[in-house]
């Protein structure tokens, strides 16, 4: 009787364990269906979900047309300059040394700054006369482990290029000053050259250098004004509005392929996560949240956002806002990978309606500033009644102190100043006036 019972019992535990398997299987399935879905849609909506993918929507270039290289190629230039005699020396302070203190010896320093960086500017020039930049990366590891290193170096190279464009203003040669603004508007399309908002910001970093330079040439050298005004004018003319879908064609990818890297301590070692970093959540989070299920949702609501850029930005904004709270709460099913993508994060991320209306400041202060140097004398103020502030409506401010312009916006905190405050200090021994 006794071995009956306990073989039912076996048997029953058998059957149990076989129901459990099964029906964890058919929903493992029902979950993998679920999320090939999901991702077949993405792909057919235009948004890439694996690193080959994404690698596809990035312009290639032949070798004889492709600055990329020689881009590559700054980092080394730019340690040896710095253990040049000039090597602690701001660019962008000799810069507004030699046109605000103009002196024999500022001008000598801006010479010899740049004297030491001969091998970085000749790389920079013979890039900037190519029409095209690809850094052929490896994606199939995903963003978030792929290394962005040129970029800080072209932003490097943009504040030297400004520096010999106002050191060429300065001697009364307008013409090579010119040249070189026009090399920084080929820089900055090409540090733009990929669908990543770290490629697109810094191309926009590069713009605003030479928007800036641009206007203190134009303050700083009343004979060559009016040429400098036109390639202001120009330059704020032709800054177009931000592509959004260029600025987030990578966040499907790269969260997916954060979750992978960060499975893994090889992985993590690539996105810079040591082991003993790694808190209590990495183990409880999983226990408590379906992985699987987190995955289809995150594709989900990156589906979302991508359509959501579509739409009117006002419109867009609250959409993306929720989808973003909704795909971060997925994440947290992966731990180590939201940790990651938290701090690679920077607060919130901005709507469709905050890039809109950052670029659409930045073009308003701009060109209140090129009308104003638009004359032979600048004025202490300025019609401003048709330049507003996206933000509330408000017209810009304007005024000139004789020495300093400064454009305000409402509903930005900082005010744009041309020069900035720092060309005030006292210059530095020798530099005079």
């Amino acid at each position: 009787m006794k071995k009956r019972i306990w073989l039912a019992i076996g048997v029953l535990v058998v059957v149990a364990a076989l129901v459990e398997f099964i029906v964890t299987k058919i929903h493992a399935n029902q979950d993998a269906a679920a999320l090939a879905e999901q991702l077949r849609l993405a792909r057919a909506e235009g948004l890439p979900t694996t690193g080959q993918e994404f690698a596809a929507s990035i312009q290639t270039a032949a070798p004889a047309e492709n600055a990329g290289p020689l881009y590559k190629g700054l980092q080394a230039m730019f340690r040896t300059a710095e253990e040049t005699p000039t090597g602690k020396l701001d660019p962008v302070q000799l810069q507004l040394d030699v046109l605000f203190h103009p002196s024999p010896k500022s001008l000598t320093r801006a010479r010899t700054f740049l004297a030491d960086r001969k091998k970085i500017l000749d790389a920079v020039d013979r890039a900037t006369a190519l029409p095209k930049c690809w850094f052929d990366r490896d994606w199939s590891i995903g963003p978030a482990a792929v290394p962005f290193t040129e970029f800080a170096f072209m932003k490097g190279a943009a504040k030297l290029l400004a520096l010999r464009a106002s050191l060429a203003a300065a001697e009364n040669r307008p013409a090579d000053a010119l040249a070189d603004f026009a090399r920084l508007r080929v820089l900055a399309r090409h540090a733009a050259c990929e669908p990543t908002i770290i490629s697109i910001m810094v191309g926009r970093a590069i713009d605003a250098i030479a928007l800036q330079a641009l206007a203190e040439c134009a303050l700083a050298c009343p004979s060559e004004r009016r040429g400098f005004d036109d390639a202001l004018s120009s330059q704020v003319g032709s800054l177009a509005a931000p592509n959004l879908k260029d600025e987030h064609r990578e966040d499907l990818v790269d969260m997916l392929s954060l979750i992978d890297l960060c499975a893994t301590p090889e992985g993590r070692k690539k996105v810079g996560i040591r082991e003993e970093d790694i808190g209590a959540a990495a183990r409880i989070f999983p226990m408590l949240l379906s992985q699987p299920k987190a995955r289809i949702e995150i594709v989900k609501e990156e589906r979302v956002i991508w359509d959501a850029l579509d739409l009117p930005p006002k419109q867009a904004s609250p959409i993306i806002r929720g989808a973003t709270q909704r795909r971060d709460m997925a994440l947290l099913a992966f731990p180590v990978a939201a940790q990651i993508y938290d701090m690679l994060g920077s607060g919130e991320e901005p709507t469709p309606l905050d890039r809109l209306n950052a670029w659409q400041a930045e073009k308003e202060r701009y060109t209140a500033v090129a009308k104003a140097l638009s004359g032979p004398a600048i004025p202490r103020s300025i019609r401003t009644s048709d330049l507003s502030s996206p933000y509330d409506g408000k017209a810009l401010s304007y005024r000139f102190d004789g020495r300093q312009i400064v454009v305000t916006v409402s509903g930005l905190e900082n005010a744009l100043k041309i020069p900035p405050d720092k060309a005030f200090a006292k210059p530095r021994e020798g530099a005079g006036r």
